[in-house]
């Protein structure tokens, strides 16, 4: 019988954080949750997330801000051998410049939060998301993790690389264990509304024309729910006294694929449905042209590669969406 671990997950209802929760569950792991449900992305996928979690009996669920040091204190402070595992973040590159105080607060302040109540109550292991966009348009092809991560081309990259650099200060002077995954386009069910693919999808099954930035033409390293599941969950698993007290692990499928080819997938699974038209508009500057994961570091560990191509995915995801919004309606 596997024993019984205690896991913090932030950003429970989000996700890439509601499905490793749901996983940790169902390897029937305590799991308290920590979510501000905040309206960034409609908030009834987040409700329907959360009513999935609460079905479990060793979920706690716990709604407040990251802003909040003295709640996560609170918390966190009659915790032992616990896991720390934090998924909650505001995502995108594409928000406008004004709104770079939501980054700010929710990826840098709540970050540092974090880590300030992790340095008095110690967990066995802090994992938390970062990203592909660290990497910038002159980092070596496919992406490894030695590449620098200086100089991203978003605000958002750039606090995904502050979280890094903090954490390794905090990991090696408080002696932390610490692991940042660096997520390649992550897909499938229950996912986030606001990136391309869920866009085209619903886009097309509403009969309207579909926005396409760079003709379409980008190059992403589209990775499926359950393949960065079991990449969190082996490496959760892993035990190697000997590793580093921080590491970096790019999780991704490391075979890029074009959007074209993407929303071609997406018409494919939805019957009777053409796409309409497609608006092509210009690439957007804080987005780079291509992400390419070298995932082999990660594999090295865990032994693990994705096994889910993006046909798979892409069909998986398709046939969730259409039970959702006939749900939903």
């Amino acid at each position: 019988m596997k024993k019984q671990m205690k896991y913090i997950v932030t950003g429970c209802a989000g996700f890439i954080g509601f499905h490793v929760a749901r996983r940790l569950l169902d390897e029937n792991h305590h799991v308290d949750g920590i979510d501000s449900l905040n309206k960034y992305y409609d908030i009834s996928l987040k409700k329907s997330r959360l009513r999935i979690l609460k079905s479990y009996k060793k979920f706690r669920f716990y709604k407040f801000c990251l802003t909040d040091q003295k709640k996560i204190k609170n918390l966190v402070k009659n915790k032992k051998n616990y896991h720390f595992l934090h998924f909650a973040a505001q995502p995108g590159v594409r928000i406008s410049s004004d709104k770079y105080n939501k980054y700010f607060s929710n990826n840098i302040l709540a970050f540092f939060n974090i880590l300030e109540t992790i340095k008095l109550y110690k967990p066995k292991v802090f994992m938390f998301a970062s990203s592909s966009s660290i990497y910038n348009m002159q980092a070596k092809i496919p992406y490894k993790e030695d590449n620098n991560i200086s100089r991203p081309l978003s605000f958002y990259g750039a606090t995904k690389s502050c979280n890094e650099i903090m954490s390794y200060t905090y990991a090696t002077k408080f002696n932390i264990k610490t692991m940042a995954l660096r997520l390649f386009t992550v897909f499938g069910p229950l996912g986030r509304p606001d990136m391309a693919y869920y866009k085209f999808a619903n886009q097309m099954m509403d009969n309207k024309k579909i926005d396409v930035f760079n003709g379409g033409n980008s190059l992403r390293d589209f990775t499926y729910i359950t393949d960065v599941e079991e990449s969190i969950l082996r490496l959760l698993m892993y035990k190697n006294k000997k590793s580093n007290i921080f590491e970096a692990y790019n999780i991704g499928r490391s075979s890029p694929v074009k959007l074209n080819y993407v929303i071609h997938q997406i018409s494919k699974n939805i019957s009777n449905v053409k796409i309409k038209k497609k608006i092509y508009k210009k690439k957007i500057k804080e987005e780079n042209k291509i992400t390419y994961c070298d995932n082999q570091k990660l594999y090295r560990l865990i032994k693990y590669k994705p096994k889910v191509n993006i046909e798979q995915g892409i069909k998986k995801f398709v046939e969730w969406l259409i039970q959702y919004r006939k749900k939903s309606s």
